[in-house]
């Protein structure tokens, strides 16, 4: 068993590997098996082994999203195949977020979603005061309505 890994992304320098393996130790599953699940629901991509353990140590390039959403696939499928929508939709989520963080340094991620299922995503610094960082929220809200279509 391997050691716990971080789960937040915070103290890390690579957030969305140790998320995937830690959902491979928790799950008992091996990265060939996650990689069998992994598929872009979207398209036609099929995520390799090599990728995968290259992902998990962080030794590759920034992903292309149709790679995150067949991570967040195989991650969401049980071995039956069958995948949980509302976990895929999590698991896309969180995936999306680590990926930030591990790739652009963003400290912290923030998702504000805004009219017609748009969104956007603010990096709010980590040592900013609880009063500050709502702040930011708040200024990236009325920046996000501002910028939605009317």
């Amino acid at each position: 068993m391997m050691p716990p890994h971080a789960q937040d992304g915070r103290g890390s320098k690579t957030p969305l590997g140790d998320y995937v393996q830690t959902h491979l130790d928790r799950e008992e599953m091996s990265s060939r098996e996650l990689v069998r699940r992994s598929r872009d629901p979207e398209g036609p991509g099929k995520l390799q082994p090599q990728w995968m353990n290259d992902m998990i140590r962080g030794d590759v390039p920034p992903p292309a999203l149709w790679r995150l959403r067949a991570l967040a696939a195989g991650m969401s499928t049980n071995e039956n195949g069958v995948r949980d929508a509302a976990g895929y939709a999590r698991q896309l989520k969180e995936i999306k977020r680590l990926a930030a963080i591990q790739w652009y340094e963003l400290e912290e991620v923030v998702e504000i979603e805004i009219e017609g299922g748009a969104w956007v995503t603010v990096s709010v610094p980590p040592d900013l005061s609880e009063e500050d960082r709502l702040k930011v929220v708040k200024w990236a809200e009325t920046m996000a309505r501002d910028l939605a279509p009317e």
